[in-house]
């Protein structure tokens, strides 16, 4: 695999927490089926433009293949991505920042059962110190703390509107009463 391939991930995380960081500040909700038709049209768009540019673009004939990619698109981007998007709205970034600490446990565990991974001391150490950030993060969620916000303001309350969005009677506030 050449070197460039490792940092896809690092690349779609990057992508991933500044999308995070602008739907927070965001003066309007966006909705999580917004979020994720805008995820999949534009990683539609670059990875169609990267296999154009590779001489890589036609069609699986492998029946295999739209298999995995049947799987990648309902567990993973429907599943994953849609569910990130609707804790975001829902728990917020500290919420779905706690989750985030449980993505490498799981994986490790998933590896261990499904394919005969090893399990050694550094996993389990590792483990350990995910599921203490956790129950720390959580912790201070049920005593009501929140967390500042990055520009140091005092951390936003709910701000969901008690009539839908686009309903004569709504009005979205600014942020925290931010500009």
């Amino acid at each position: 695999m050449p070197w460039w391939a490792y940092t896809v991930p690092f690349l779609g995380m990057l992508a991933l927490v500044a999308a995070t960081f602008l739907e927070s500040r965001s003066r309007r909700p966006v909705a999580p089926r917004v979020a994720l038709t805008v995820h999949c049209c534009t990683s539609a768009v670059i990875f169609t433009v990267l296999a154009l540019a590779a001489g890589a673009a036609a069609p699986p004939a492998d029946p295999m293949a739209w298999a995995a990619i049947g799987w990648i698109v309902v567990l993973s981007t429907f599943g994953g991505y849609g569910l990130y998007w609707l804790v975001l709205r829902r728990s917020g970034v500290v919420g779905v920042n706690t989750l985030m600490f449980l993505i490498a446990p799981v994986t490790a565990v998933w590896g261990a059962l499904m394919y005969g991974e090893p399990f050694g001391l550094p996993t389990a150490a590792g483990l350990a110190i995910a599921l203490t950030a956790v129950l720390i993060v959580g912790h201070g969620a049920d005593r009501g703390e929140r967390a500042p916000a990055a520009d140091g303001l005092p951390a936003c309350p709910d701000l969901t509107p008690a009539e839908p969005v686009g309903s004569p009677r709504t009005t979205v506030p600014a942020p925290c009463g931010r500009p």
